[in-house]
């Protein structure tokens, strides 16, 4: 099993609380821009993905939503045949590479997290109604 890497985002609370809201008022639309802003993500950390031959960067997935007790939950990783050798490749600073780097998908979340709302609820605004979504 993939050991899971969690990152703290400045604002994660205000952010989690209008995540929620967004699902509960309009749970399909949250779906599916939960779902695109993960392939946003993935998007961006594949050409940071350190590079050989492609497997890889080829490996990188993103799950559907999935409801938990906390709210809506989307997994971006990577996986199959090269699980094991991304983390290590993900977590090793040091290490250098003709392409990409250490920190890939982190350095991908981090890229979007100042916009991750608002594009989330522009979203679902054009799927559903406007919402009000509390400041930072």
């Amino acid at each position: 099993m993939a050991r899971q890497v969690r990152i703290k985002v400045k604002g994660a609370a205000t952010l989690t609380a209008n995540l929620q809201t967004i699902a509960r008022k309009y749970p399909k639309a949250a779906n599916a821009a939960l779902f695109e802003s993960g392939e946003k993500v993935r998007s961006i950390a594949i050409p940071l993905t350190p590079k050989d031959v492609g497997v890889l960067r080829n490996s990188a997935f993103v799950n559907r939503p999935v409801k938990t007790t906390r709210g809506l939950k989307v997994v971006i990783g990577y996986g199959g045949a090269a699980q094991a050798y991304a983390q290590v490749q993900h977590e090793r600073t040091e290490f250098r590479h003709a392409e990409g780097g250490a920190k890939f998908l982190e350095k991908a979340i981090i890229e979007i997290q100042k916009t991750l709302v608002r594009d989330l609820a522009r979203s679902i605004a054009t799927k559903a109604a406007k919402i009000n979504l509390r400041k930072p």
